[in-house]
């Protein structure tokens, strides 16, 4: 029997890297790319509840609400950005020399604090019984 936590690790990974494109990833936390976060967090939300195999209405907002409003808003970006002092897109002030080894690290780190934070959201809503 795979554990919970297990299935929900699996989902994060399944529906945040197998089904979301380039497009998508880039456009659904810029202006105007409210659709593309919608259609995200739904595909999202299917792939975690498809791994928890639990369908019932609070599951699926559970998810939804622990995952859409960390892309929509970019909340780890404004946390590498503003509390690391890291993130990727600042790389074109970093000079030549520096540039390439610091934008890989940034990358790096960005998708680490990300991956963190959905997946200790999800932890805590499954802890709080809201997940099956």
């Amino acid at each position: 029997m795979i554990s919970v936590p297990m299935r929900l690790l699996m989902g994060h990974l399944i529906g945040d890297y197998l089904f979301q494109p380039r497009e998508m990833a880039e456009r659904k936390g810029e202006r105007g790319g409210l659709w593309w976060s919608l259609v995200h967090g739904v595909i999202y939300t299917l792939c975690v509840c498809l791994a928890l195999w639990s369908f019932s209405p609070i599951t699926m907002l559970a998810i939804f609400l622990t995952h859409w409003p960390l892309d929509r808003f970019s909340v780890a970006g404004w946390w590498c950005r503003c509390v690391l002092d890291r993130h990727p897109m600042d790389a074109s002030f970093w000079g030549p020399k520096a540039r390439d080894v610091r934008i890989g690290f940034a990358c790096l780190h960005y998708a680490v604090v990300d991956n963190a934070m959905h997946i200790i959201l999800m932890l805590a809503a499954w802890q709080l019984g809201f997940l099956g």
